[in-house]
């Protein structure tokens, strides 16, 4: 009895902060809409402060009280860690790849970062595209692939919206191919490996996030394309974000997260073609 009843207490500590981790990290990476997970997060978090305070003020006590004090005690331990400790940075470390040529002319393969609902690109998205205009100016880059569909309600796709704002930085129209078929990194790759292999492009460069790049380059290698990393976002960048605490605990949490999806699914694709 007792082993049970200790068993039970152990599942009841860690319960809240898995919760707390799976709304405040997780969610706001998953394909859900802006809209769905705020209130998500509304229906967790507003109804679990009311209830810890009307347990403290009122002196109420029961099963809904403990569990709404635990969750809220789970959330301001993950703050308070990831806060004041480098745990964020650390974790990125192993994801992060940099570019290390500073010659040469290919291809520069930019994956979408999101689009806002007036059509314009993200800042994510507005990182890469500057990143790839200045390889573009600096003569490296002698085409620009701007790939991802359309993934929100603005009904275009981050590849177009991110080529307006290219051309705006001086990049020709000419110079610039679109993907607009893929939502995600695998599709990324795949979609965008069979316009490089039909334009028999030799040399790319892939931008896109520092954090996102090891998944990006395994997804590419994954369909032949051995793909140089050209990091949109600084080492120094992501050092000064992970004073941030939740925003870059979340990109990292999702990318190993998505690395183990993909791995999966690729170890299940091959057994299923033997």
């Amino acid at each position: 009895m007792k082993s049970d009843d200790s068993e039970s207490g152990r599942m009841f500590f860690l319960f809240p902060f898995v919760l707390s981790a799976l709304i405040f990290m997780v969610l706001p990476h998953l394909r859900l809409s802006s809209v769905l997970v705020n209130w998500l997060q509304l229906f967790f978090v507003l109804p679990s402060i009311f209830y810890f305070f009307l347990g403290v003020v009122a002196r109420r006590r029961g099963f809904l009280f403990s569990a709404c004090r635990s969750f809220v005690a789970a959330s301001g331990v993950f703050f308070l860690i990831l806060n004041y400790f480098p745990i964020s940075y650390y974790l990125a470390l192993p994801l992060l790849s940099f570019d290390v040529s500073e010659s040469g002319e290919g291809v520069a393969v930019v994956l979408g970062g999101g689009v806002l609902k007036d059509g314009t690109p993200s800042e994510a998205s507005k990182r890469r595209v500057l990143r790839a205009a200045q390889l573009y100016h600096e003569g490296r880059a002698k085409l620009i692939l701007f790939s991802t569909g359309v993934t929100s309600l603005g009904g275009i796709s981050e590849a177009a919206a991110m080529a307006r704002f290219a051309i705006t930085l001086g990049v020709p129209r000419q110079t610039i191919l679109l993907e607009e078929e893929s939502r995600n990194t695998a599709q990324n790759a795949k979609f965008s490996a069979s316009i490089l292999k039909k334009r028999g492009s030799e040399r790319v460069f892939l931008v896109t996030d520092g954090i996102h790049m090891f998944r990006a380059l395994e997804s590419f290698r994954f369909h032949g394309i051995q793909a140089e990393p050209v990091p949109a976002v600084s080492k120094k960048h992501i050092a000064h974000e992970a004073r941030g605490g939740w925003n870059l605990f979340s990109k990292v949490l999702h990318e190993y997260l998505g690395i183990a999806v993909y791995r999966v699914n690729r170890y299940l694709g091959d057994l299923n073609s033997d």
